[in-house]
C-alpha cells in the first residue's frame, strides 16, 4: 500500500492520481465562499458580539483574556486573546472580518480535503481526487455551516474546527513517516485548543479513529501501535487535567453551559449525542 509522506502535496502519486493542487484548491474555494456570502458581508455584528465589543473595548485585558465578568464561565484563553489580536488589527471593520471569516473556512475546507484525500488514496479507493474534491465543495455551500460565516461570533467555531483537522492531519503522517516532529506538534495543537471551544472533547476519539483506520488497512503496525501511546493517550490525559483545572477553579467539570445543565438531561436524550458520536467515529 502506497502511503503519503508530505504534509501537503509532494507525494510521489502516479499521473492519473495526482491530487488537486493545493493552491489552486484555496482559489477555487475562497472564490466560491467570497461570491456566495458577499450579500452577508456586512452582517453578523448582532446579540454576542455587541456584548464582546464592549468586553473588548471597556474592560481590562486581563478581564477579557479569562472573561471573569460573564455570566456563563469558561476557559477560551487561546480564543480571547486570538479574537483580541484581530480587534486590534481590524477594529469593527465588516469587510476585514468577514474576509478573515471566509479565509478561515477556506482553511478547513483545504485541510478536509488533504486529510480525506489521502485516506481515500492510501486504502486503494478509486476516484480520491473527485470524491473528496465534491465533498468538499458541497462542505463549502452547505446552509448548515452559513452561520459560522455569517454570524461573527462563531469565530471559534472556525478555529476549533481547523485544530481537529490540523491533529488529525499529524496522525496521518505520522503513519506515512513516523516523524516524532508531528507527535509534538500536534499535542502544542490539541494543548492550545483546550482553551477554545468545546469541540476538543472529541479529539482524541477521533484521533484514535483515524488509528484504527490505518490498523484496519493494513498500514505499517509499529505506527499505527503507536498512535495510541504517543498521540491518544497524551492528549485524553490534558483533557483530564483541562477538566481538573475547570473544576478546582469553577466547581464544575463543564464549561460554559454548566454541569447541572447536562445532568438535568433525561437518560433518553442521550441517545442522539451517542448518534452523532458514532457517526463521527
Amino acid at each position: 500500500m502506497k502511503l503519503n509522506t508530505s504534509l501537503l502535496n509532494n507525494t510521489p502519486y502516479s499521473r492519473d492520481d495526482q491530487p488537486v493542487p493545493t493552491g489552486l484548491l484555496f482559489g477555487i474555494v475562497w472564490v466560491v465562499l467570497f461570491v456566495l456570502y458577499y450579500p452577508a458581508a456586512k452582517a453578523g455584528f448582532v446579540t454576542d458580539y455587541t456584548g464582546w465589543l464592549d468586553q473588548v473595548k471597556n474592560h481590562a485585558f486581563r478581564e477579557y483574556i479569562n472573561r471573569t465578568n460573564f455570566h456563563a464561565v469558561s476557559m477560551y484563553q487561546v480564543t480571547q486573546l486570538t479574537t483580541y489580536v484581530f480587534y486590534k488589527l481590524f477594529g469593527i471593520n465588516a469587510w476585514l472580518w468577514h474576509l478573515l471569516f471566509i479565509t478561515l473556512h477556506t482553511i478547513n475546507a483545504c485541510l478536509l480535503y488533504i486529510f480525506s484525500r489521502s485516506l481515500l488514496y492510501d486504502a486503494g479507493v478509486a476516484n480520491n481526487r473527485t470524491i473528496p474534491l465534491i465533498g468538499v465543495l458541497l462542505f463549502c455551500v452547505s446552509p448548515y455551516l452559513s452561520e459560522v460565516i455569517v454570524w461573527e461570533p462563531a469565530f471559534h467555531f472556525l478555529t476549533g474546527l481547523m485544530f481537529i483537522l490540523i491533529i488529525l492531519r499529524c496522525v496521518q503522517l505520522y503513519v506515512h513517516s513516523g516523524s516524532g516532529k508531528y507527535i509534538g506538534f500536534a499535542l502544542l495543537v490539541y494543548l492550545a485548543s483546550l482553551f477554545t471551544l468545546e469541540v476538543f472533547y472529541i479529539t482524541p476519539w477521533l484521533v484514535l479513529a483515524v488509528g484504527l483506520f490505518y490498523r484496519f488497512i493494513g498500514a505499517d503496525k509499529k505506527n499505527t501501535g503507536n498512535i495510541v501511546r504517543y498521540f491518544f493517550a497524551p492528549a485524553l490525559i490534558l483533557f483530564i487535567l483541562r477538566l481538573g483545572a475547570f473544576y478546582l477553579l469553577y466547581g464544575s467539570f463543564v464549561s460554559r453551559i454548566g454541569t447541572s445543565t447536562v445532568t438535568s438531561i433525561g437518560l433518553s436524550s442521550f441517545g442522539k449525542p451517542a448518534k452523532y458520536l458514532f457517526h463521527l467515529l
